[in-house]
C-alpha cells in the first residue's frame, strides 16, 4: 500500500511542478547500477538479424526509463530524439530511417551465423 501512496504523491508533485524527494525518485526510476553490473549488462546486449537490440537501456546509468521528443514537423515525416530520464544523456533517435541507439556503437560486431 505504501508504494501506491508514494506513486500517487510523486505523480501529483510532478504534475504541479514541485521537486520530488530522493525516495520518490528512487521509487520511480530505481537504483543506479554500479559500473561492474553495467559492463556486464552491455556485454549481454545482442543484435538480431533485423538489426534490433535485445535490450535498450542507458549505457551511462543503466536505467530503462526514456524520454521521447517528437519534433512534430511536416518534413521530415519522422524526427524523434530519445534521452535518458535520469541522466539526460542522448540515447538515439530516428530521422526518416530505422531507429538508432548508442548501444549499437558500443557492442562488438557479431559474426553472422552460417546459412544452412
Amino acid at each position: 500500500m505504501l508504494g501506491i501512496k508514494l506513486a500517487n504523491r510523486a505523480y501529483h508533485k510532478a504534475w504541479s511542478g514541485e521537486k520530488l524527494s530522493r525516495r520518490e525518485k528512487v521509487f520511480i526510476l530505481g537504483r543506479v547500477v554500479n559500473k561492474t553490473k553495467l559492463r556486464k549488462q552491455i556485454g549481454r546486449v545482442t543484435i538480431d538479424k533485423d538489426n534490433n537490440l535485445s535490450e535498450v537501456f542507458c549505457p551511462k546509468c543503466g536505467c530503462y526509463a526514456t524520454d521521447f521528443i517528437d519534433m512534430g514537423v511536416e518534413y521530415p515525416e519522422v524526427w524523434t530524439k530519445v534521452y535518458c530520464s535520469r541522466c539526460r544523456k542522448y540515447l538515439g533517435g530516428q530521422d526518416n530511417s530505422r531507429p538508432y541507439h548508442v548501444l549499437e556503437d558500443m557492442i562488438p560486431e557479431q559474426e553472422a551465423a552460417p546459412a544452412e
